[in-house]
């Protein structure tokens, strides 16, 4: 702490005379730099396919590397069909709709493989006969459909249609690992539904992509939540300590200007929202705070002191500022020690809070002084 008492702290009055003196042209650089980063930030992706959540040369990345290109993929969608009849899956007119549903499907760039109940009928009804491609289809008889079940186990066919052939799936094998990707595929096959299918039944969708999809939705919802609630509970705490709503709507300016250039740099580098960056906004509001209410709170104890606000702040800044700046490299050191871990989450989530811990503390040093300068907050002299 002495380097920072002899040194950071001499040189962080100069630079805070400097701000004031230069307010107008500090906070149009905020400013363009907020844009920026809210503008950067519209480029923000969400993605939470688990794979992704280690590194390319991890054992995890190069078995799924391997496994998509011996199998159909590692990825799985189930089409779910619910007839609206009973036995629906043993009426022919009804599976050349669903052999015909699953051919298309199969034309969707990244889906590996499909399996539905037309395959083992199409399958037996060509065994049948001498195994000629001519007879690769859906036999026409009902009545013969029934007599191929009688010919295999309804064990072999099991995951694929329930006992009363009333609601099967169609399986999905994908080779792409991505929840942009799964969105589309599953939009795509709700378009390529053949005219009359939902006559017979109705159609959804489920399995890992689609479960991917509902944790996309969660944490993106779950962020989006969690900031304003975070934002609003120190709002609340720090009108409360400080008696003032003036000094809640303070303390959180520079947690606001270190989320925003947080999300920035994740839409500038390509980072997606996930379950390790979802974490970031809440935990830096709740270590970021510190730096705004320790400074606030100097400069009102050292209020009747000093002459005027900037007074204040300048000896704020003299007696805490060193402290402000130790605190937030520790703690930014102390999560960068997280890249050395192999799980891609952790990595960023690291590499965010020590951005933002820096941002957070840059800000309160910066912009509290210019605006309690401009504002002249009646709290302080209380």
């Amino acid at each position: 702490m002495s380097f920072f008492d002899e040194k950071i702290g001499t040189l962080l009055p100069v630079y805070m005379a400097w701000v004031l003196r230069h307010r107008v042209f500090v906070l149009l650089i905020t400013i363009a730099i907020l844009a920026v980063s809210g503008f950067l930030a519209t480029r923000l992706t969400s993605d939470n396919v688990m794979v992704k959540y280690f590194k390319k040369n991890s054992e995890i990345r190069i078995a799924d590397e391997v496994l998509n290109s011996f199998i159909g993929g590692t990825s799985e969608l189930a089409v779910v069909i619910t007839g609206k009849n009973q036995e629906v899956f043993r009426n022919p007119g009804f599976l050349v709709l669903l052999d015909t549903l699953q051919t298309r499907i199969n034309t969707i760039p990244g889906v590996g493989k499909t399996i539905s109940f037309a395959n083992y009928i199409k399958r037996i009804h060509r065994s049948m006969n001498n195994n000629s491609d001519a007879f690769s289809s859906i036999p026409a008889s009902p009545d013969m459909i029934a007599q191929y079940l009688l010919l295999i186990s309804y064990e072999d066919y099991e995951t694929l249609v329930d006992e009363s052939f009333t609601e099967g799936r169609i399986v999905v094998q994908i080779k792409e690992a991505s929840t942009d990707y799964y969105r589309d595929v599953i939009k795509k096959i709700q378009t390529l539904v053949p005219a009359g299918m939902k006559e017979y039944a109705d159609i959804s969708m489920t399995g890992t992509a689609d479960l991917m999809l509902t944790v996309n939705r969660l944490v993106v919802k779950g962020q989006i939540s969690s900031i304003i609630a975070s934002a609003i509970i120190v709002l609340l705490l720090s009108a409360a300590v400080f008696r003032s709503i003036t000094g809640g709507l303070l303390t959180i300016v520079p947690l606001t200007v270190a989320v925003v250039i947080n999300f920035g740099v994740m839409g500038f580098l390509g980072i997606p929202l996930e379950v390790g960056t979802a974490l970031t906004a809440s935990i830096a509001i709740g270590v970021g705070v510190d730096y705004a209410i320790h400074y606030i709170n100097s400069v009102k104890k050292n209020a009747g002191d000093a002459r005027g606000p900037s007074g204040a702040c300048e000896k704020a800044t003299r007696l805490s500022g060193s402290a402000i700046l130790f605190n937030a490299l520790s703690v930014a050191a102390g999560f960068l020690v997280l890249n050395l871990s192999s799980f891609i989450p952790l990595i960023r989530l690291g590499n965010l809070i020590a951005l933002t811990m820096v941002t957070a503390s840059c800000a309160t040093l910066t912009l509290l002084p210019i605006l309690m300068q401009v504002i002249k907050p009646r709290f302080l002299g209380k």
